[in-house]
């Protein structure tokens, strides 16, 4: 259900005009502004709103982001197999949504993000998602999403918890979330200050983030495993220069015969998480959890296909 910004009202209206106090949100670019309108907050928080366009170039064919999403896409079907509507909060340029439109015609998508910006270079794309900008620590749906994805976003929000406990209340009973963070804190390099993170997770603070906000974790692992020698050594290099001389872009921006060589290492590596094996250590976390409360009680519940996973759930 949709909830009033107003007054706090729940309704089903398909449109957005509560009909309790009959508000209305404005729109900007075509899209409902359902948060804060972040011209209006001055420190920026978050990102910075000119990366997206560049992003999108860079994004495009890299290496990471290619393994990301078909790691998200997996986990989508694994774990979540009867899932017919997703949200995608921080939604950013829209990539992950155009393969979910692509490969999983079923389901009905959704997009958030703070940054109309963002937003306007999504839609470019975008064939059947429904976008809106948000302030995802307040998110106006209660019981509404059988899956909500969380990419790359938390680490951005000094309220981490918040926009858990946010995502919990927008799903649906039994609902599933899928939540990837940037991990090793000895990792942190001028790369994140640019991208304006905040922190890179342990999996225990996230563990423990997700048992706290009411989910139940049923899937865990790191990824870029295989690759974390030589991000190591090239977080330590680029330490070694001056904070001035750091790219922001420069992890996107590496040669195309490397971009291939490092495609086929994390295929190799996607494939043996997809047959049962978990990384204790990566670049980043991955986390598939439910609703603790409504285990097994929608049409997303998991629907483990292998004996192993069944013993997770118990």
């Amino acid at each position: 259900m949709k909830m009033c910004l107003s007054c706090g009202s729940l309704f089903e209206n398909r449109i957005w005009r509560c009909p309790n106090c009959l508000w209305e949100p404005e729109y900007a670019g075509g899209f409902a502004l359902l948060g804060v309108n972040h011209a209006d907050r001055p420190d920026q928080e978050g990102f910075m709103p000119e990366y997206f366009r560049e992003l999108e170039i860079l994004e495009s064919g890299h290496f990471w982001f290619t393994a990301r999403n078909r790691l998200i896409r997996w986990a989508v079907s694994r774990y979540f197999p009867l899932a017919r509507s997703f949200l995608d909060l921080g939604c950013g340029t829209g990539d992950l949504l155009a393969e979910i439109e692509m490969y999983r015609p079923r389901i009905i998508p959704y997009g958030a993000d703070f940054y109309v910006e963002a937003l306007i270079v999504a839609s470019r794309k975008l064939k059947r998602s429904e976008l809106f900008q948000a302030d995802i620590r307040t998110i106006p749906f209660r019981n509404e999403f059988d899956l909500i994805g969380l990419f790359d976003v938390l680490e951005h929000i000094d309220e981490d918890e918040a926009v858990l406990r946010e995502a919990n209340k927008a799903l649906a009973p039994g609902g599933g979330i899928l939540v990837t963070v940037p991990q090793h804190p000895a990792l942190w390099s001028c790369q994140d200050e640019y991208g304006c993170h905040l922190r890179r997770y342990r999996a225990h603070e996230i563990r423990s983030k997700l048992k706290k906000t009411g989910f139940r974790i049923i899937f865990e692992t790191s990824f870029v495993s295989l690759l974390l020698p030589a991000m190591a050594l090239n977080r330590l290099f680029n330490g070694l220069k001056k904070k001035k001389k750091c790219d922001p872009m420069a992890e996107l921006k590496i040669p195309s015969i490397l971009n291939r060589v490092f495609a086929r290492i994390m295929f190799m590596e996607l494939l043996l998480i997809e047959r049962g094996i978990s990384f204790p250590a990566g670049g980043s976390l991955i986390f598939a959890a439910v609703k603790d409360d409504a285990l097994g009680k929608s049409p997303a519940a998991v629907t483990p296909a292998k004996a192993g996973v069944q013993n997770i759930l118990k």
